[in-house]
């Protein structure tokens, strides 16, 4: 409770201080809707940012404070029915370190077009930084173009291949060495097959989405693997669903 209170109060502090140094920004609202991003490393960033734009048009153009136009996309709604917001994602480009940028929402009268054509392929995706091959369970090989190499060492197991084994805990911490897992009951995505899909509704210009849901003897793991295509970056997201309540079981992420 002391945690979550903590927590809490930390975010509303820090929620409350960003609000009033934002509503001391001059901005230009005949340029759209003013969205200030701040940026808290010590270095020059480009980053992705998601914006929930009051309207629920799904058309929509970002443009920093000199009119350069930022790749974006609409992003499928958190929730479905009449209260569903509409998500919007941009990459805020060249925000200054300790400091901030003004961007900018328009409507478009063009749709973003699609990441590709035709449609990626379930086990393959390619853009300008990487080759990507997926395989059951994982990553067969990512193919870094710019090195001319890859990265992945596939003997033992696939990139972000999610497995598990028995790890018996002794205690609460007071204890001098961490105890090791033993490989009693191991089991591997890999061996059931888990199949990876191309998601067409959370990829378009600046990412592409691939997902893949197995179930365990104790849960359901779900991956999402996500190539972006604005940026040298990927991303892995793993969610332990279900959970049986099962002691004593460890899971790590290769």
């Amino acid at each position: 409770k002391k945690f979550e209170f903590a927590r809490n109060r930390g975010r509303s502090m820090l929620d409350r201080a960003v609000r009033k140094i934002a509503a001391a920004v001059e901005t230009a609202p005949s340029k759209g809707i003013p969205v200030v991003v701040f940026n808290s490393l010590s270095w020059r960033r480009s980053d992705r940012v998601v914006v929930t734009p009051p309207s629920s048009q799904k058309s929509w153009k970002v443009q920093d404070a000199q009119g350069k136009v930022m790749p974006s996309q609409v992003l499928p709604p958190l929730s479905t029915g009449a209260g569903a917001e509409t998500r919007l994602e941009f990459i805020a480009q060249d925000v200054p370190g300790l400091g901030y940028k003004t961007f900018y929402l328009a409507s478009s009268e063009t749709a973003e077009p699609g990441p590709s054509s035709p449609p990626p392929r379930d086990d393959f995706y390619e853009n300008d930084f990487y080759r990507v091959e997926f395989a059951p369970g994982g990553l067969r090989r990512v193919f870094d173009k710019e090195l001319g190499a890859d990265f992945l060492n596939t003997e033992k197991f696939l990139g972000f291949e999610v497995f598990t084994m028995q790890s018996v805990g002794n205690g609460a911490g007071e204890f001098g060495r961490v105890q090791q897992p033993t490989m009693e009951n191991f089991d591997a995505l890999s061996r059931h097959g888990a199949s990876w899909r191309y998601d067409p509704d959370d990829s378009g210009p600046l990412q592409a989405v691939f997902r893949l849901s197995k179930k365990l003897d104790n849960c359901t793991i779900e991956q999402k693997i996500i190539v972006f295509n604005q940026q040298k970056r990927i991303d892995c997201e793993v969610g332990i669903l279900d959970w049986d309540g099962a002691p004593y079981r460890e899971f790590r992420l290769a």
